[in-house]
């Protein structure tokens, strides 16, 4: 499965990784996970999960959608590359979830 690290940030109160992969069934998956004390005060627990996906079914629209601008989109490779260029900071994921909504792609989001 193709992944790409989309952040990493360790401190000593806080550990926050964000990864963007292609499933085994096509699907484009974005998860993120925060660990630490920060976490634990902010949140109530030392953990907190996040997951955005795209269905294999509805990924190829974010592709046409995103070959307007980036005609050099072509692959899963491709994307995952154009991801980790346009959407590598702390924000990934909220950004990306607003990119998903901008576009009108059909989508899931999950916290815990």
């Amino acid at each position: 499965m193709p992944s790409v690290v989309l952040y990493n940030e360790e401190r000593p109160e806080i550990k926050i990784s964000v990864t963007m992969r292609i499933r085994t069934d096509g699907s484009l998956e974005v998860s993120g996970l925060d660990l630490g004390s920060l976490v634990l005060e902010l949140q109530g627990k030392s953990d907190y999960e996040y997951f955005l996906l795209v269905h294999a079914e509805h990924k190829q629209s974010l592709i046409s959608k995103l070959q307007n601008e980036y005609p050099e989109i072509k692959t899963d490779a491709d994307l995952l590359e154009w991801f980790s260029r346009h959407y590598n900071g702390n924000n990934a994921f909220s950004a990306i979830c607003a990119l998903m909504k901008r576009m009108d792609v059909v989508h899931d989001v999950s916290f815990w």
